[in-house]
């Protein structure tokens, strides 16, 4: 097979290293290089294939360092102003090289650049002030080859002392450029660009592949949530190992893809960001959500993928991966899908998706983490745990973790529900929307042909009997958003459309104000808000979706005769299906919800999911456990109200609801974390002295 060998590759490439101009700085023989031990591809292979246990693909060697320019390296003052700090690493044998700075913390208008000495002019760079972050550390993508130089220039007049320590390199040994003829991945993978993927592109650019340490590659996506806030949530696989104290180490590499079909390689490392805070996971069902430090830049262009949380078996599915870390493929799987948990050992049964072997494609290390989507309506269900198949065992399986079992869990940091749905709307399904806007227009006529996206908005929203609606303020005035109701209209079975109140079955019938819906076994949605359930009935999502004075109760099923997963409506103090309610709940460090809409909270106690778990006057304050004595991650019910919370650039959410922010001041995720009169204005916060990433309240 004849094997296209990577293009020109670039870097980061902003204004190139004060020492390309070689008249004004010293000749780099002149600099200290420190060498580290030698790397052994063959030997570390050899490793890989051996290993039995999961993790992420290894591509490099971590070797700890602890070089600083107070320690290492020289300086010199440069003719022009400023001085100028290099550098030099060696690692014989690899074949490129990344870099862990642990501490990283630079003044406006100082820069670091990192060079390939092997190929002079590839570098990535520069960074600056505006890649100081709270976690005050930096990892980076690679530069190709053994050798390179770390450069960091300071003006004269640095605010401070630039704060920098090279705490790793990482010596790579899978060649990322490719910079030798070889294929790693198998002749049988279907790269995304070609015509196989047509029908999918918007879910192919969600998909990016990642480093975890320096030192290992896996895949994730992008993933939407209901309020479209488009805060970077990035799902992958647990087994991965990104976690609370390493998600500061992620670099994402964005459209790592083929450019022609069938090359499998010649694939951009451009389009890169680094740093991620750990939102949630959980090893049963194999998935780990994380919220990247910046939204992906504009030029990337990619998408938060839709979602499907309903557990329902569909027909024909998907992959979107990057086997053997290569560049990203797509894989078909033509028949209905089993549920299973037997192929990571000893998780429950209901854990993961089933895929007996791939009509086209497949899967190989590196794709973990990778999702699995529904062919009708291209929805997310899934994310690839692991398996047996390969280019060389076409039967092969593979386990995907299912995202409805990952909804769920004891608190928030072991489920999806509170980052991907914060109100509690209890949506089941979620469209796909493009990063950088678009989709929908300014109302009038919006119907959907089979299996198209989101063509209802907000600001364009749809007429009756037209779609795909995600919400009711999607419809125009008068209209609801029914669920998966699009047969009824010529479109595919998984489009919502908008119909009058009182109909949202799509059967052209008003539902009136209730009527019985009880639920059999395995049963989805049968409680609206045009159709709320009596006492007694479900299967309901939300209070509204039972009849005035009742509350929709969680996982009760079992004491009215349905399963134990079905939420019922039952009267308020009664929400456990037995009677009782209210009164103090207070929780320990750790523990989880206590608080109920039947049995609020009062002040200072927790742990809370939404404001109606607590009482009158008071709201649901996420993650202040620690002010009352409480886990750091348990959210407490607090006095309504607060005052101004000025934010310092680059930091994370601190306007809320119970401390909304004033003109000026962010970081803001929506117009209710603003004072009365506000509205929250995306990534402006460098016309206020943030960082660009910041929303302030305006």
């Amino acid at each position: 097979m004849a094997l296209a060998l990577a293009g020109a590759a670039e870097g980061r490439h902003g204004p190139p290293p004060k020492s390309f101009d070689e008249a004004r700085a010293l000749p780099l023989e002149t600099f200290e290089v420190m060498t580290l031990p030698a790397v052994d591809a063959e030997r570390l292979k050899a490793e890989d294939a051996a290993r039995s246990t999961p993790g992420p693909l290894r591509y490099a060697v971590p070797e700890k360092v602890d070089v600083s320019p107070a320690t290492h390296g020289i300086w010199e003052y440069l003719p022009d102003g400023g001085q100028l700090w290099r550098y030099r690493v060696y690692a014989p044998g690899a074949t490129d090289l990344n870099f862990g700075f642990t501490t990283y913390e630079l003044p406006p208008g100082a820069t670091l650049h990192l060079i390939s000495e092997d190929e002079p002019s590839y570098y990535e760079g520069p960074y600056d002030e505006h890649d100081n972050k709270s976690h005050r550390q930096l990892w980076t993508p690679p530069v190709p080859g053994s050798r390179a130089v770390i450069e960091l220039f300071v003006p004269d007049d640095a605010a401070f002392a630039p704060e920098l320590v090279l705490g790793q390199v990482g010596a790579g040994y899978r060649d990322l450029f490719k910079r030798q003829p070889q294929l790693k991945q198998g002749p049988c993978n279907v790269d995304v660009v070609c015509p196989q993927g047509d029908p999918f592109r918007d879910q192919i650019r969600s998909v990016a592949r990642y480093s975890l340490g320096g030192f290992g590659l896996c895949t994730g996506q992008l993933v939407a949530d209901v309020p479209r806030s488009r805060r970077p949530y990035f799902l992958t696989a647990n087994h991965c190992g990104v976690n609370a104290g390493n998600a500061f180490t992620v670099v994402v590499f964005w459209n790592y893809e083929s450019p022609t079909c069938g090359a499998l390689s010649g694939g951009s490392l451009n389009d890169t960001q680094n740093g991620a805070t750990f939102r949630a996971g959980r090893r049963d069902v194999d998935f780990t959500l994380l919220e990247l430090d910046e939204r992906p830049d504009p030029s990337f262009d990619v998408y938060y993928t839709g979602w499907d949380r309903s557990g329902n078996v569909p027909n024909r599915t998907f992959a979107i991966h990057h086997p053997s870390a290569d560049e990203k493929a797509i894989s078909f799987n033509e028949d209905p899908l089993t549920i299973d948990g037997s192929c990571i050992g000893s998780s429950p049964d209901d854990t993961h998706w089933f895929v007996d072997d791939w009509e086209e494609g497949t899967t190989e290390p590196g794709s973990s983490g990778g999702g699995l989507w529904t062919r009708s309506g291209n929805r997310l269900i899934g994310f690839l745990s692991g398996g047996t198949a390969s280019c060389g065992n076409p039967s092969g399986f593979d386990c995907f973790g299912r995202l409805s079992v990952a909804w769920d869990g004891n608190n928030r940091q072991s489920r999806l529900r509170d980052w991907l749905d914060p109100d509690g709307t209890g949506r089941m399904r979620v469209n796909g929307f493009n990063a950088n806007g678009g989709g929908g227009g300014g109302g009038g006529g919006c119907s959907v042909p089979v299996g198209n996206g989101r063509f209802c908005t907000d600001c364009g929203p749809c007429g009756e009997g037209e779609g795909d609606c995600d919400r009711d303020s999607e419809c125009q005035s008068g209209l609801v958003c029914a669920d998966d109701v699009g047969a009824d209209f010529g479109f595919g079975p998984g489009i919502d459309v908008c119909v009058a109140a009182g109909n949202d079955d799509g059967d052209g019938d008003s539902d009136g104000g209730g009527g019985s819906c009880p639920v059999p076994v395995g049963n989805g949605r049968f409680c609206t808000d045009c159709g709320p359930c009596d006492e007694g009935e479900g299967d309901c999502d939300r209070d509204s979706e039972c009849r005035s004075g009742l509350v929709c109760a969680d996982n009760v099923g079992a004491d009215f005769g349905f399963p134990p997963g079905i939420d019922v409506c039952v009267s308020p103090g009664d929400d456990d299906g037995g009677g009782g309610g209210g009164g103090a709940c207070p929780v320990a460090a750790g523990s989880g919800t206590f608080c109920t809409v039947c049995g609020p909270c009062g002040a200072g106690e927790g742990d809370c999911d939404r404001d109606s778990e607590c009482q009158a006057g008071l709201i649901c304050a996420d993650d202040v456990g620690a002010d009352f004595g409480f886990g750091p991650g348990i959210d407490v019910c607090v006095p309504a109200g607060g005052g101004a919370c000025p934010v310092p650039a680059g930091a994370g959410n601190f306007c809320d609801v119970c401390g909304p922010c004033s003109f000026g001041e962010g970081d803001c995720d929506r117009d209710s974390d603003c004072a009365p009169g506000l509205t929250c204005v995306q990534d402006v916060g460098a016309d206020f002295g943030f960082g660009p990433g910041i929303d302030v309240c305006m």
